[in-house]
């Protein structure tokens, strides 16, 4: 019932900006738009006050990171078949530099990992990947 009275913030970081990443975008950034949610449908009352933030696109060679928010409409383009735009308004892929500012904001890594299991603790998140996204998963926001 909580879910259905209040505002969420779900943050997402997106690994992977070719067609199958660039699809996942253009979905999120159509159920953004308030047309979509305005819909009658029993099913969409529980995601009616949902808000989906992309704070981070990464691939192998480049990442675009925003704390508050990537605008999806400007990231794929209705004109932009194949991949989304990394490689053009991207930034080298740093980890190291990414783990720094995550230190910086008092940020542990270690006891996110920690924390991030299922019931039975056979959810499994390799270090090396989770390191990516670790500024964007910080689940003390505001909602919207």
């Amino acid at each position: 019932a909580g879910f259905t009275l209040s505002d969420m913030t779900m943050a997402v970081g997106v690994i992977g900006s070719g067609k199958v990443g660039t699809e996942l975008l253009r979905q999120l950034n159509q159920f953004q738009k308030i047309g979509q949610r305005e819909m009658k449908l029993p099913a969409m009352a529980e995601v009616k006050r949902l808000h989906i933030e992309v704070r981070g696109i990464c691939d192998v060679k480049s990442m675009l990171l925003a704390d508050k928010g990537l605008p999806l409409e400007a990231v794929v383009g209705e004109d932009n078949e194949d991949a989304c735009q990394t490689k053009s308004g991207g930034e080298v892929c740093d980890i190291s530099a990414w783990e720094e500012s995550a230190k910086a904001k008092g940020t542990q890594l270690e006891e996110v990992l920690d924390n991030l299991c299922d019931q039975q603790n056979k959810f499994e998140v390799g270090k090396t990947d989770f390191k990516r996204f670790v500024d964007f998963m910080d689940t003390r926001r505001i909602p919207h």
